[in-house]
């Protein structure tokens, strides 16, 4: 299992890197689309958000999120539906998730997905504008937020975080992972980042930019929680099996959902300020 984890990430890892090197922005949307799609699909097998055939949530996925990347009269809702969804993980999940609300209607199943899954594909996108560089740092807080967690929380854990939705998550893992995010935090801030697009987000945010940072850290670790609960609520392990070693899609992006909309929208905040 573990070989098979490390020759999917080693796949994956590749795969990211020859997109952003060699693809245009054009290539780096029809991959948001099909990353959306699969994870529509998964959604719509763990939510199940309506009786229809199991296409169709998908397709109509990747059609709004069509207009949404590519459609002039939509392009101004970007910035709204990333607020929208910064104030969904930071106002609502954390109410979920402490009343351990089950998902019921096929209305309100499928909205709740395009919450989860739109905005992070939107903030891919605008991300992405920013340069290579910006976009691999949000992922990046991520990935380091995840990993420090889970070797902290391997050594230390000892006061478990939410028993009844994750076991296997504990506080101790939590500190490591905003102890990781922190020293990430710092490490692009070195002399080096000046020459970097991270420039243009770190100078204008000041003061701020290492609470924004933990911020992020927390929200992808609510994002990890929130389809823990909803695996729990289905009652399987993995969201999917398109990824072999990893299980699906959404497992592998639930943090990214929670944490890349308030990266990119705190950016396009952050770059407005200092082009004022």
């Amino acid at each position: 299992m573990l070989k098979q984890r490390v020759w999917t990430a080693l796949v994956l890892v590749l795969g990211l890197v020859l997109l952003l090197g060699f693809g245009d922005s054009t290539a780096w949307s029809v991959f948001l689309l099909v990353v959306s799609g699969l994870a529509a699909d998964e959604w719509g097998r763990l939510a199940r958000p309506a009786p229809l055939p199991r296409y169709v949530y998908p397709a109509i996925t990747v059609l709004v999120l069509t207009a949404l990347l590519f459609w002039p009269a939509l392009v101004s809702l970007q910035s709204p539906l990333l607020f929208l969804a910064v104030a969904f993980w930071l106002a609502a999940v954390p109410l979920w998730l402490r009343r351990g609300w089950h998902l019921a209607g096929a209305g309100a199943c499928a909205l709740i997905g395009w919450v989860v899954i739109l905005p992070c594909a939107i903030a891919l996108h605008v991300l992405h504008g920013f340069g290579n560089t910006v976009l691999l740092a949000a992922m990046g807080l991520v990935w380091v937020s995840d990993i420090t967690a889970y070797f902290a929380g391997r050594r230390f854990g000892r006061h478990r975080l939410a028993p009844a939705i994750s076991p296997g998550k504990t506080w101790e893992g939590v500190a490591g992972a905003l102890g990781g995010v922190l020293l990430f935090g710092l490490v692009l801030r070195l002399p080096v980042a000046e020459s970097t697009g991270i420039a243009l987000l770190q100078h204008p945010a000041g003061a701020l930019w290492l609470p924004a940072l933990l911020l992020l850290a927390a929200l992808g670790i609510e994002g990890d929680l929130l389809e823990s609960w909803l695996k729990r609520c289905a009652g399987v392990k993995d969201s999917g099996w398109v990824l072999p070693g990893h299980g699906g899609v959404l497992d592998r992006i639930d943090a990214l959902t929670a944490a890349l909309p308030a990266a990119a929208w705190l950016a396009l905040q952050v770059a407005h300020v200092g082009a004022a």
